[in-house]
This record gives structure tokens, sequence and C-alpha cells, in this order.
């Protein structure tokens, strides 16, 4: 929070932070993303992943909030099922579940990578990425807009 002092007023900005990844630690909890809910390329949050329609993808966007329809890419779920919901668990897996908990599409990389903290993260190329603590690649979903 920023503040100005203007004639005994004091005037507070709150700066809003875009989530453009989500992070876990080994010793943390699993982050979840459920319907209608994002992160966002950087700079222009002109991409998003995250889910829509019971789809976990990297998804159009104009602007925070503004998330379309057009797919770059998207998992290959088994089915869109209403309640489905995406995990970044604290294993190093990403995986998309069913609102009963059955999995519907899995990276599986359990226990790949460096160290914690792992992230994901919706790069201002349309790329999404899953990187541990060196920022080494440990998935990728190839999707460049």
């Amino acid at each position: 929070m920023i503040t100005y002092p203007v004639s005994g007023l004091r005037l507070y900005f709150l700066t809003l932070a875009i989530p453009s990844s989500i992070c876990v630690s080994n010793v943390g909890k699993n982050a979840i993303l459920n319907a209608n809910q994002f992160i966002y390329s950087p700079t222009q949050q002109i991409y998003a992943a995250g889910m829509l329609s019971n789809q976990f993808g990297v998804y159009q966007a104009y602007g925070y909030g503004n998330v379309t329809s057009t797919a770059v890419w998207t998992a290959s779920q088994s089915s869109r099922p209403t309640g489905a919901y995406f995990v970044a668990q604290v294993d190093r897996n990403l995986v998309v579940y069913t609102a009963s908990g059955s999995i519907l599409w899995a990276i599986n990389t359990y226990n790949n990578g460096a160290g914690s903290p792992f992230c994901l993260k919706m790069l201002d190329s349309g790329n999404l990425v899953w990187v541990d603590s060196t920022n080494t690649i440990i998935w990728q979903s190839n999707s460049s807009g």
C-alpha cells in the first residue's frame, strides 16, 4: 500500500497484483483453481490459464477478468463434468479432478524437479510452464498465441 500525505489527509492507493503464477512448496498446501479462476500473462494479460466451462486450458484474454472462450491449448481431459477443478500439488504433479475426486487429466511429474517452491507460470508468449526453484521447466503446454 502506498500513502501520500496531502494537507493533513492521507490518500491510500492499493496496488492490485494480477496473478501470473501459483506456487506450492513441499511443506505447504496444494494450490487449487476452481471454475473461472485464472492466472494471467504478466505484461498485458492477453493469455489466461485456468478452468473455463469445466475445462483446464490456456485461453485468450482481453485484460484481467475478461477471459474469452478462444482456447490456445486445453488439457486432454476425458470429459468436462460440472465441478471439475485444477490442482497444483505439493507432490509436483498437476491434476484436473472431478467434483468427486476422480482424475480427469494429469501430467504425471511426481517428484520431478530440483526443489520447492514449484510454480505454474503463464508466460507472455502464451506458454504455460511448471518450473522448480531453479526455474527449470518440468512441464510445458507448448502453446503460443
